[in-house]
C-alpha cells in the first residue's frame, strides 16, 4: 500500500498527504529529499541501502548536529525496514511516494506519474515556482489522499481448492468452539 505522498520544489514541500496514523517517515523524506538531484529523474530506493550510516552521518555534519541527532537519524533509518521510496523528478519538481516493500514499482510510477499530471494541471508554472512551504497542501493534500486510495491495491483471493482456503474455512469452523471457551 501507499503511505505518505509529497509533491516539492527542491527541498520545500508543496503538498503533502499520509494514509499513516503515526510513524516518522517525514523526517526521513526530508533527508530523502535534500539528496534527490534536481535533473529530470525516476528512482526507487529501499531506505536501508540509501540512508546510509555514510549518508546519516554527513546530513548530521552538515546540520551542525551533536551525535544524539546521528542516532535520533539512524533510529529514523531502522524504522522503516519494510518500505520502500519512490520518486519523480520533472521540470524542477519532485514527486515522492513511500510505499510498502511490497508494492510494485510499477504501480508506485503509475501514482507518481498520475499526481504529477495532476499537479501541473492544477497549479500554473508561476504560482509553482513562487509558491512558499505547505502553500498548495490545502488544495492538493485531498488529490493526493483520493490518489492513494485509488492506486491501492486489490487484495486477490485464494483459489476455493487452495490449502490456503482449506486451512481458513477449518479455522472458521473452530472459531465459534473456542468464542465458547
Amino acid at each position: 500500500a501507499l503511505v505518505y505522498a509529497l509533491v516539492s520544489r527542491g527541498a520545500v514541500v508543496l503538498a503533502e498527504h499520509s494514509c499513516a496514523a503515526y510513524g516518522n517517515f517525514i523526517p526521513v523524506s526530508r533527508i530523502i529529499l535534500e539528496r534527490i538531484p534536481p535533473q529530470d529523474a525516476r528512482m526507487s530506493y529501499s531506505y536501508d541501502k540509501y540512508l546510509s550510516p555514510h549518508l546519516c552521518a554527513s546530513f548530521a555534519r552538515s546540520r551542525g548536529r551533536a551525535p544524539p541527532a546521528l542516532t535520533l537519524v539512524h533510529s529514523l533509518v531502522r524504522s522503516f525496514a519494510q518500505n520502500a521510496f519512490h520518486y519523480i523528478v520533472t521540470q524542477g519538481l519532485t514527486f515522492l511516494v513511500m510505499s510498502e516493500e511490497t508494492y510494485s514499482r510499477r504501480n508506485a510510477f503509475a501514482f507518481l506519474e498520475d499526481i504529477c499530471d495532476r499537479f501541473m494541471a492544477m497549479f500554473p508554472a508561476a504560482q509553482i515556482q513562487s509558491a512558499n512551504a505547505f502553500a498548495m497542501n490545502n488544495d492538493f493534500a485531498p488529490v493526493l489522499s483520493n490518489q492513494m486510495v485509488l492506486h491501492r491495491p486489490t487484495e486477490t483471493l485464494p483459489a476455493p481448492d487452495s490449502p490456503r482456503c482449506a486451512f481458513l474455512a477449518r479455522l472458521t469452523s473452530l472459531l465459534p468452539a473456542a468464542l465458547d471457551m
